[in-house]
């Protein structure tokens, strides 16, 4: 999606927001952060109970965007025991292995199904070179390794018949689903990638082991798809419309394109049947969910959406372009974007209408005819060169937003310029080195998904000629599994009654620039490359989305770059994303995609503070002041971009397309470096690795970066490239011991991250006497080696093993205020959703995955309220401590926006139960979420403690707020309906 980065506010206009999945601009026009966008409130009932605004967003208000969300990425104890047990079932296998793939060789296990999730090598490939089947190569090597998948003939039986894909390279790309009695696993099955010549390149997918004997275990379903798909659409703050039905086997499909298909889903707590769903909200929320079939809570969620008669006139570029600014004549028909005897621009790639009221129909007005007659061409822009001093001949304006209805003026030609722009970037993809064909997931007619481009949307939702607060500058891209439609949404830009300082965008359409196109469409490109064995899109972390908004980034300047449309010399910060928009300063990226490190360039300088910029994989998290996935990915986009000055446009195309296709689900920046890596040994057998590693560490990315997964927003860099061969290896030995006692704890899981060798999976588990050994890695310095344990706070040390073996000992704290640890609720105030997986003892789970979720209003009552009324918990500690420090994560849960975290807070300790005391108070700010707050007591009450008492007095919401009263005003907020507490943690020591 296209990002508007922060302004400052215009006095008197009303909050401006954008779709979905952007924000942090426009909602800071309201002071709201960047993690709560647009969408209302997840309600928590089983079925639409509650009348709720269905469709658009009717001009006031920004909609708060709901996070993706997957309850098997929770980093919680059950999460750590499978971790611990994977090592224990698998730890031979990989070591073994690793004996024959050597140091370039990698394996990740899922800790949840506790099969591989990605076996493959950077330099080799699994096997050699095969005339047989490419589905009959994978099976082949799963059985010969059945101790490190885990999968017997029953197993192998539950996957269905293999989906093979071809692609520009010759590599096939093969995935099966699994499915036991008619009902599919979902998210695993199993991915496997076979070079031209045969050779196994990668293997993919954690299947489910024993899924027989796990689904008849598991809890049966009891929510019919009717309730489901109602109580999906509720949780995005809409209501089931009107439609038909019609089911088939597990699957229920609505003629509005709604779609409910009963599911096993694979939890660390066991196998569930489920239901997956795909629901509109709107246009500019849409979802795909997956709910606990018998309790309707929320496993799983992915925004689908990413936040551009013959003869018609493109702009190659943008009006007023230095190159590509001036119209040319195409035709349509001749380039086969549209087929004959149609009378609208209804393509075989690209449907394009004017979808000014934004219903998301083409109704009859909204149509633009096939352009060009006698006289030639047709659809000449008009300008406008009095709409804002922004306008100039070189950044035309297209409308002006101070008079009614004159986005009419351009009506046609826009629309028309989208649609030639989104067709020829379909052919771009298609062709290769990219490779983006029907096989691989593109976007065609005959597919049945081609792009629905919505130009000038919501151009007229005031219904007096002008856009509302939700559809102005900005666009976006939603893209559901191959099969169904993606919609592209494109706006006007600048909003109406506002000056260059108010708001510095130009007033022309989306659709007018050629980047925003492209960038929109390339969110299709990765969105269905990057995905499980049933095809469904799984760029759901931070790493994932920022890296999908810097391909999209990157392929859209990269092909302008390549057509010589924008320049591209030696010097940094020629290439600015969005440059016509934003007349090229940087509004809606920080840095120019071709800033070197330490670039002194005007558009190189860094967000924050203005230092020299060039970003680095250490900045993950910082680039704009918070992890933001449209600030995270220039990282990314810039890397990319050196990896283009090193190996050329072509060859870059190619390693860094396949390797989305050969990604793990939800990879990191190191997963994905990795495939890179990968892919160039598929493609080219590795030429170019040395390249690859010099520009990864350039950018921090070296080998011994370090991440804990594609969550991590507090990553480690490091500018090393990979050691050569021959490089010595070292052992790291050490013990882990409880800090206040000494003891030592049996069953710690160390591990050092950003690294998944199948030497030695550089992780162990402590034995009996707390004791621990990593065998077998590359020397150098670590910067990062972890250890935990249930009912302990995680530790990190630096492993420096660049000369000795080292022994590395660690001392856990204990949380006394863990269930692991004997802690238990005592009682809470508030409604109880526990049946949603986030009841008050989530609150003490000792994962930050997963929380405590309660209502704002008094009572049981959970609809949006004005004022909050104070929820508590108390947590009865399992002997008398005398405490040290509270830990809190304030985080949002539950699948709640960011706004509902926690704000106002207090606490209070007792040692009976009855009389408590207190002895912290403060306000957690956005600034909080996303870790453990220490928070200190004060007085002699915290001694003897064995009662702890939470207050949230209120949720984040105040904090967010204009003079106006938002939630009343429709509660465009989660913060105005729920109170969330991620963790609370409780550190001291023993009372004697």
């Amino acid at each position: 999606m296209t990002l508007r980065r922060p302004r400052s506010r215009p006095a008197g206009i009303i909050a401006i927001v954008a779709s979905t999945a952007t924000v942090t601009s426009l909602s800071a026009l309201a002071g709201i952060p960047a993690s709560d966008a647009s969408v209302q409130p997840a309600a928590r009932t089983a079925a639409a109970t509650t009348s709720q605004t269905t469709g658009h967003a009717e001009g006031e208000g920004a909609r708060e965007r709901l996070p993706n969300f997957d309850v098997r990425t929770a980093s919680s104890t059950a999460l750590d025991r499978a971790r611990t047990r994977v090592l224990a079932d698998r730890g031979t296998a990989i070591d073994r292995l690793g004996t024959t793939l050597g140091p370039s060789g990698l394996v990740s296990v899922d800790a949840v199904t506790g099969t591989p999730s990605n076996v493959s090598s950077t330099e080799g490939f699994l096997t050699g070179p095969s005339r047989a089947a490419a589905a009959t190569i994978a099976i082949g090597y799963v059985r010969s390794h059945s101790d490190l998948f885990g999968l017997d003939a029953a197993d192998v039986a539950t996957l269905s018949a293999p989906k093979v894909a071809t692609d520009a390279h010759g590599i096939r790309h093969i995935s099966w689903t699994q499915s036991y009695r008619g009902v599919q696993v979902f998210g695993n099955g199993l991915r496997a990638h076979v070079a031209k010549n045969g050779s196994l390149i990668a293997v993919q997918g954690a299947p489910v082991a024993d899924l027989a004997a796990r689904a008849a275990k598991a809890p049966a379903a009891t929510l019919s798809a009717s309730t489901a798909r109602a109580a999906a659409l509720t949780k995005t703050g809409a209501t089931a419309e009107d439609a038909t039905a019609r089911t088939s086997g597990a699957t229920t499909t609505w003629s509005n394109g709604d779609v409910a298909q009963k599911v096993y889903f694979a939890t660390a707590g066991g196998l569930r049947e489920a239901w997956s769903t795909y629901t509109r909200a709107n246009a500019k929320a849409s979802y795909q969910q997956v709910l606990d079939g018998r309790t309707g809570a929320l496993l799983y969620r992915h925004n689908t959406v990413s936040q551009d008669r013959g003869d018609g006139l493109v702009y190659n570029n943008y009006p007023g372009a230095a190159k590509g600014g001036r119209h040319t004549k195409i035709d349509l028909y001749k380039t086969r974007y549209l087929p004959r005897h149609t009378g609208w621009l209804k393509g075989r790639y690209v449907y394009a209408w004017a979808d000014i009221n934004d219903n998301d129909r083409p109704d009859t007005f909204e149509k633009t005819p096939v352009p060009g007659n006698r006289k030639g061409a047709q659809f000449r822009l008009t300008q406008f060169r009095h709409a804002s001093s922004l306008c100039s001949s070189t950044n035309q304006c297209t409308w002006n937003p101070n008079k009614a209805y004159s986005w009419k003026v351009n009506k046609k030609q826009d629309v028309t310029q989208g649609f030639i722009l989104a067709s020829r970037f379909h052919d771009y993809l298609k062709h290769g080195p990219i490779g983006f064909t029907a096989k691989m997931g593109n976007f065609e007619k005959a597919g049945g998904d081609a792009v629905r481009l919505q130009v000038l949307d919501g151009a007229n939702t005031t219904g007096d000629g002008f856009p509302d607060g939700n559809h102005i500058d900005n666009a976006n891209m939603s893209t559901p599994p191959d099969g169904m439609p993606p919609t592209m949404q494109m706006y006007l830009n600048h909003f109406p009654g506002t000056n260059a300082k108010q708001d510095p965008y130009l007033p022309a359409s989306s659709a007018d620039s050629a980047d925003n196109i492209y960038h929109e469409y390339t969110h299709g490109l990765s969105n269905r490359l990057v995905v499980d064995a049933d095809g469904n899109s799984t760029l759901n972390s931070l790493h994932a989305g920022a890296m999908g908004e810097a391909w999209s980034d990157y392929y859209a300047e990269d092909f302008l770059v390549t057509r010589g449309l924008v320049a591209n010399s030696r010097r940094d910060g020629e290439v600015l994303f969005d440059s016509y928009l934003t007349n090229n300063r940087p509004i809606t990226r920080s840095e120019a995609i071709d800033c070197s490190v330490g670039a002194r360039a005007p558009l190189c300088r860094k967000y924050t503070n203005g230092a020299r910029g060039g970003y680095t994989f250490g900045d993950l998290g910082h680039a704009t002041g918070g992890p933001e996935v449209h600030a995270d990915g220039e990282i990314w986009s810039q890397t990319l971009w050196d990896l283009r000055a090193a190996l050329g446009h072509r060859i870059t195309a190619a390693v860094v397309t396949e390797a989305m296709s050969l990604s793990p689900a939800d990879p990191s920046f190191l997963d994905e470096r990795d495939a890179i890596l990968t892919a160039d040994q598929a493609i080219y057998r590795g030429a170019h690795k040395s390249a690859i590693w010099r520009v990864f560490a350039a950018r921090g990315m070296g080998w011994f970066a370090s991440a804990t997964d594609g969550s991590d927003a507090d990553v480690v860099e490091d500018f090393h490239t990979r050691p050569g061969p021959g490089a010595p290896r070292r052992t790291i030995t050490g013990q882990v011991t409880d800090d206040a006692t000494g003891d030592p704890i049996e069953g710690a899981y160390v591990r050092i991250p950003g690294h998944s060798s199948a030497v030695s999976n550089y992780t162990d588990r402590t034995d009996a006497d707390g004791r621990y050994e990593i065998d077998d890695i590359l020397a150098g310095r670590y910067p990062e080696i972890v250890a935990t344990a249930p009912g302990y706070e995680v530790a990190s040390k630096v492993a420096n093993v660049l000369v000795l073996d080292k022994q590395i000992d660690f001392t856990l704290r204990r949380d006394w205020a863990a269930r692991e640890g004997g802690a238990s609720l005592d009682s809470f105030s508030g409604v109880d959703y526990s049946d949603f997986g986030c009841g008050p003892a989530q609150a003490i789970d000792l994962s930050y995955g997963t929380g405590w979720g309660s209502n704002r209003g008094p009572g049981s009552n959970d609809n949006p309220v004005d004022t909050s009324t104070p929820k508590y918990i108390v947590v009865k500690l399992p002997q008398p401590i005398d405490v040290s420090s509270f830990g809190v994560d304030p985080t949002s849960t539950c699948g709640d926006a960011g706004s509902a975290s926690t704000g106002p807070y207090r606490i209070e300790v007792s040692t009976d139960g009855n009389t408590f005391t207190e002895v912290a108070t403060g306000t957690f700010t956005p600034a909080d979420r996303g870790r453990v707050n220490q928070v200190p007591p004060t007085g002699a009450a915290a001694q003897d403690v064995a009662y702890v008492k939470f207050w949230i007095d209120d949720s984040q919401v105040e904090q967010l707020r204009n003079p106006q009263d938002l939630c009343s005003e429709g509660a465009a907020y989660d913060g105005c309906q729920y109170m969330d507490l991620t963790e609370l943690e409780v550190f001291g020591t023993p009372v004697p």
